[in-house]
């Protein structure tokens, strides 16, 4: 087996909060090799954005973290900004629950492309256009010229998070890291969002780390799960064999709840069977 892609090993995140420290992560590990999807599930406040978040060194000020985080084989546990700024967006995308929020309502889409891609090298106008044109299209957006062009406020919620898809894409990143990346759209478009994320991610050898409540989206898209609680990761293996035989009375409930039995079907296993083997493993 190759080195692993990502390799979260003891990941201990506190947050000081009144004088006091609050552990919210607690011995986190897992792995990851490319062209792999990972389904990191759990409820909301079992820390699954806040493993996202520790990846890139998105914490808030107050968070403090131990442990080791490597990607590509370096060290990013104590990384400094500017290795982190390179890291973050060059090597990693991030894709956010909200695209509103991740794009600058007083910024045309053109110049949101601009500011990233000249964050990590040059670039002329024109080539940035043309760069951010073909990802436009790539995501499923034909009318390109009037998008760059445009604001936020201007796209419907499909649209705003494939834009910002193609945005996160656009340094070639390794990983993709997405946090609930469709939660705040409807059922159809969520499909066609993460049908797409899905075949871009993997049709160019990259990886996705896919953060989620849903179940049903995790027996759909990922080769692994990883189930959360409180901070800790119960359980971790291939989708199929978590569903089927879950060894943590946790993961037994969140499969319950959501009628899990039929999560695993022959509609998901032929989606999964679609998804290329992972190298590496």
């Amino acid at each position: 087996m190759t080195n692993p892609l990502l390799k979260v090993d003891g990941l201990n995140v506190d947050f000081g909060l009144h004088g006091r420290t609050h552990r919210v992560l607690n011995n986190v590990s897992f792995s990851m090799q490319q062209n792999e999807i990972l389904g990191l599930v759990g409820e909301s406040g079992s820390g699954k954005s806040t493993t996202a978040r520790s990846i890139i060194g998105l914490l808030p000020p107050t968070g403090t973290l131990s442990g080791e985080i490597l990607f590509n084989d370096e060290v990013l546990t104590d990384a400094d900004a500017r290795t982190l700024r390179s890291v973050r967006g060059g090597q990693i995308g991030f894709v956010a629950q909200n695209p509103f929020g991740a794009l600058n309502p007083v910024l045309s889409i053109e110049k949101q492309f601009s500011n990233v891609i000249r964050a990590h090298e040059k670039a002329s106008r024109e080539e940035i256009r043309t760069r951010a044109a073909g990802l436009l299209r790539a995501v499923g957006i034909v009318d390109t010229a009037r998008v760059l062009a445009g604001y936020a406020h201007e796209l419907s919620g499909g649209m705003a998070q494939r834009v910002v898809l193609a945005i996160a894409l656009s340094l070639d990143p390794k990983l993709l890291i997405a946090d609930e990346p469709t939660t705040a759209l409807d059922m159809t478009v969520q499909r066609q969002v993460l049908d797409l994320m899905r075949d871009i991610i993997l049709a160019s050898g990259r990886s996705l780390l896919l953060v989620t409540h849903d179940l049903t989206v995790v027996a759909t898209y990922c080769h692994r799960v990883a189930v959360m609680y409180k901070g800790e990761i119960l359980e971790i293996g291939d989708v199929a064999t978590i569903f089927n035989e879950p060894k943590h009375e946790y993961t037994r409930a969140l499969l319950d709840a959501a009628a899990g039995k039929g999560l695993v079907s022959d509609q998901t296993n032929a989606y999964r069977q679609n998804l290329p083997a992972v190298e590496g493993s």
